[in-house]
């Protein structure tokens, strides 16, 4: 028979050690606590997004009646020899809601952190449903602060235009989230923009040239403009490499 007036105590006290700290300090105090307080032998638990993976002790984990919870933000799972009275499952469930929202509170948190603030990336961070959980500062002077509310799927694109702009997008895993880092390539594009049209006017001009054009490389022709085209002796691909030319006043090309 549970007591009900120590089972809230212990309840209570277990959740005071559920606060923001170092990820590692407080999964490891928590537990032992629930380990000693419910009278578990083993304990393990993963956190994907904090890149820990904790067991105490260690390797211990064979023939025990098990109890597990899976959260939004880890998994965790206690045993013992003895068997596990069933309502313990209802009994911790409200404890380990809120180790996930302080888990959440970290993880986001350190996230936050670690995407420099003053990056000239955009970088968003958004859920399975596309909702944005966090966004640095270039991306909110892109896009205005989004955090909590859906986002285009257009950022899961590898290039993107937006306001005149071009993005060239990278797209990562994090588990129970994707990281977008969009880099602004619009100089770079403006720029091949620019040297295609100058050398779609250049190819214009060539073409309508009123004297021959050639261009030579490696002992051959490898262009020649309609008004050269107009001189019999010229193949393009030709082998040229004993053939000496110069220019008449008519501008027509003949051989020494």
């Amino acid at each position: 028979m549970i007591d009900k007036t120590k089972l809230i105590t212990t309840l209570y006290e277990l959740s005071l050690l559920l606060y923001p700290r170092d990820v590692k300090e407080m999964i490891e105090e928590f537990i032992k606590n629930v380990m000693t307080r419910f009278g578990f032998s083993y304990a393990s638990i993963e956190i994907p997004l904090a890149g820990l993976k904790m067991s105490l002790p260690k390797n211990f984990s064979n023939g025990l009646h098990k109890i597990s919870f899976e959260k939004k933000y880890f998994k965790l799972e206690f045993g013992r020899t003895k068997e596990i009275p069933v309502e313990y499952t209802n009994i911790l469930e409200p404890l380990m809601d809120k180790l996930d929202q302080t888990l959440e509170f970290l993880i986001l948190s350190e996230l936050k952190r670690k995407l420099l603030e003053n990056n000239e990336d955009v970088i968003i961070l958004v859920d399975k449903n596309m909702i944005v959980k966090e966004m640095n500062k270039k991306a909110v002077e892109l896009l205005g602060d989004l955090r909590e509310k859906p986002i285009d799927r257009m950022w899961l694109n590898e290039n993107v235009r937006l306001n005149g702009r071009y993005f060239y997008v990278s797209v990562y895993d994090l588990g129970f989230l994707k990281g977008i880092i969009a880099k602004d390539i619009t100089e770079k594009v403006l720029l091949e923009i620019e040297l295609k049209e100058r050398e779609e006017r250049l190819r214009k001009i060539v073409e309508i040239a009123p004297f021959a054009i050639l261009i030579y490389k490696d002992w051959k022709f490898i262009y020649a403009n309609k008004e050269a085209e107009k001189t019999s002796w010229i193949q393009e691909g030709r082998d040229n490499r004993k053939t000496r030319f110069r220019f008449t006043p008519s501008r027509l090309p003949r051989k020494d």
